[in-house]
């Protein structure tokens, strides 16, 4: 059992937590990219990166770039409630 934010978390508490994360880039318009490209790499994965691009109804660039930048997204976000916690 880890701590997070001072909290007794279990991995699936963690998985969890991350999963609605993802989940709640789709509900922006903003973020919805991110969220494909997560979705199609993590929560539901294809086999290749290519395959999660055209899965993701996107370029293999497009794919890429989001791919960072939505997990740059994830981990602020993860980041956040860890200190807004601890």
């Amino acid at each position: 059992m880890e701590s997070l934010g001072g909290q007794s978390v279990t991995m699936s508490d963690l998985a969890v937590r991350v999963t609605n994360d993802i989940r709640s880039l789709g509900e922006n318009h903003r973020t919805e990219l991110m969220y494909r490209a997560l979705l199609h790499t993590y929560l539901e994965p294809s086999p290749s990166q290519l395959q999660a691009a055209e899965a993701a109804r996107m370029s293999f660039g497009t794919y890429r770039r989001q791919l960072t930048a939505a997990t740059a997204e994830l981990a602020a976000a993860l980041w956040l409630r860890e200190t807004k916690n601890g």
